[in-house]
């Protein structure tokens, strides 16, 4: 194909009608946000949303838009944010638990983004089954109708640890595991579930394997293309480098169950964004102009081996990232012991962070405030053992054909859709814009009260190194004055 000759990427998605499941999620929002502002001439995104803490669907939405990602929506032109129409629905359910009304109403749709999972790695198998893996299916099932889709997935071959743009077999069927999940109990699948699972690390990665397989059966008869990020991270969510800035700019985590060797692979949000609507663009390009179903093409939306990260150089470059975007409300410093053992980790664990925890919390229920340190420091060792797996692993994603779609971006399109950051990508600077971005749009702290904050660290720090002076002679006091003196009496004996 001649893309000297193809619309720009705007003119693509002009009065085109999106479909998009999981859009009220982290990369779901910033797609939406990203096509609006980029593609303002796009015709209606249908978002499929839950009824959720008493909420209907209109008021959901409208509290979804008045969030802080969509500021320069509003800005830009209010009436933008009207194009966003909520559909009732729920990927756990049979058709998507759509009624036939708002089926109708999205007859003209003709690209859709299956972003919809649950990235709870704990989640019970039968779980896992019925949102990941019968989810998709009922996505493409619909898509059938609209005849076109685009998928969604994450890290699906854990036991690879280098993984190719490609498709892996799996030793499990997918329908069966849907009739497996749809017909037993959840306790007794749970029993099994290791044995089924073929030893995947847990449910989520083994379910989004599955998924692959479900878009390569119906490669026949839709354009589908698989999209595989690595680990995003966003500013407003903690993941990624934000996972270690943010606890550790706190003072609140003080112990790390880590090797520090492990590289990880970390993509930003924006790069995420822009290179699934170029992934859009260009297979329904190639769709719309050959009028044939494509190959199904894999993508990995990933740093690329070249740009990992090691976790030794996250914490040394994210200790001297809260020296300079330290938190108002910091209680200690972001000193850490670190070992690879899960017993050391609980043990250290105990003493170093849920005894001075529940200290705190108890003179907090004196004062009459709320108890918080408990449960963040259970949900951070919680998080660090079911992450274990990946804490001690390094994969390397193979890039090259999403590196490849940079060339179908026409000239005009580089200043929005140009994805290539990695010329002038830089780890540190990365973290410090980690650290940066939660201290403003996770704890919404303003930069009116930045060198108040440094100051104030500054002073934690020297209490901090005070005491470690002062626990080291006791330490040394405790444990070696007697034998030491022993020694010397000895000695002038």
């Amino acid at each position: 194909m001649d893309y000297s000759e193809v619309p720009r990427i705007c003119e693509f998605f002009r009065d085109r009608e999106v479909f998009m499941t999981g859009g009220t999620g982290t990369v779901g929002k910033a797609l939406i946000e990203k096509i609006l502002y980029s593609c303002p001439d796009v015709g209606r995104i249908f978002l499929l949303v839950r009824p959720k803490k008493g909420l209907n669907k209109n008021e959901r939405i409208a509290k979804f838009t008045s969030g802080m990602i969509f500021n320069r929506i509003r800005e830009k032109n209010t009436e933008l944010l009207k194009k966003i129409v909520p559909i009732s629905g729920d990927c756990m359910e049979l058709n998507l638990g759509m009624c036939e009304e708002d089926r109708k109403l999205m007859e003209n749709v003709s690209v859709i983004f299956h972003g919809a999972a649950s990235i709870r790695f704990d989640d019970p198998l039968k779980d896992a089954i019925l949102l990941n893996t019968r989810g998709t299916r009922e996505v493409v099932n619909f898509a059938e109708i609209m005849r076109s889709c685009a998928h969604s997935t994450t890290y699906c071959n854990p036991l690879l640890f280098h993984v190719e743009e490609k498709l892996y077999p799996v030793n499990v069927n997918w329908r069966d595991a849907i009739r497996i999940a749809e017909n037993i109990d959840r306790e007794a699948l749970d029993i099994i579930a290791p044995f089924y699972m073929n030893f995947y690390p847990n449910t989520y990665t083994f379910t989004k394997c599955l998924c692959e397989q479900v878009i390569n059966d119906y490669k026949d008869r839709l354009p589908v293309v698989i999209f595989r990020p690595s680990i995003v991270t966003p500013l407003d969510f903690i993941n990624g480098p934000i996972a270690y800035t943010l606890p550790g700019s706190l003072g609140i985590n003080h112990v790390g169950l880590f090797n520090m060797n492990t590289q990880c692979d970390y993509i930003p949000l924006d790069i995420v964004v822009k290179s699934l609507i170029v992934t859009a663009y260009v297979h329904g390009l190639r769709y719309e102009c050959h009028k044939e179903l494509p190959e199904l093409e894999v993508y990995n939306c990933a740093a690329g081996p070249s740009k990992l990260m090691s976790i030794q150089d996250l914490l040394t470059f994210s200790k001297e990232a809260v020296l300079d975007w330290p938190v108002d409300q910091a209680i200690w410093s972001s000193r850490m012991f670190i070992t690879k053992s899960t017993f050391l980790y609980k043990l250290f664990g105990i003493f170093m962070q849920f005894l001075p925890g529940l200290i705190l919390d108890l003179f907090a229920v004196l004062f009459k405030k709320k108890r918080r340190l408990l449960p963040i420091l259970r949900t951070i060792c919680y998080a660090t053992c079911k992450l274990q797996f990946f804490l001690f692993h390094t994969w390397n994603f193979d890039n090259a054909k999403c590196l490849s779609l940079i060339k179908h971006i026409k000239d005009e399109d580089h200043r929005d859709f140009l994805f290539n950051y990695y010329p002038e990508y830089s780890s540190k600077k990365y973290v410090y814009m980690c650290a940066r971005g939660s201290r403003r749009y996770l704890l919404k702290q303003s930069d009116e009260k930045l060198q108040y904050a440094r100051r104030r660290y500054r002073m934690i720090l020297i209490a901090d190194y005070i005491s470690l002076v002062i626990f080291s002679i006791l330490i040394f006091y405790i444990f070696l004055y007697d034998y030491l003196a022993n020694m010397y009496l000895m000695t002038w004996k």
